[in-house]
C-alpha cells in the first residue's frame, strides 16, 4: 500500500482497496487509488507530491499518541 503527501496542503492520503479513492481537495487536487490491487495517482503539479515513507507514519502516529 502507498501513502502520498500533497506538499501543498500537507495533507497525507492512503487508499486501503481497489477503487478506494482519495483526493486532498486544495487547488492541486492530489490524489490516489487502487489500494494493494494497483496504484494510481496525480496531481495538478506532481512535483507538489511526495511518497510518504511507512517507517515516518509510524513514528508520527507515535508522536501523535495514535
Amino acid at each position: 500500500m502507498v501513502t502520498i503527501r500533497c506538499k501543498e496542503c500537507g495533507q497525507t492520503l492512503t487508499s486501503t482497496s481497489r477503487h478506494d479513492f482519495k483526493c486532498c481537495g486544495c487547488p492541486n487536487n492530489a490524489f490516489i487509488d487502487g489500494g494493494d490491487d494497483y496504484t494510481r495517482m496525480g496531481a495538478v503539479d506532481p512535483n507538489k507530491l511526495e511518497i510518504v515513507d511507512p517507517i515516518e507514519l509510524i513514528s508520527n502516529e507515535k508522536e501523535d499518541g495514535l
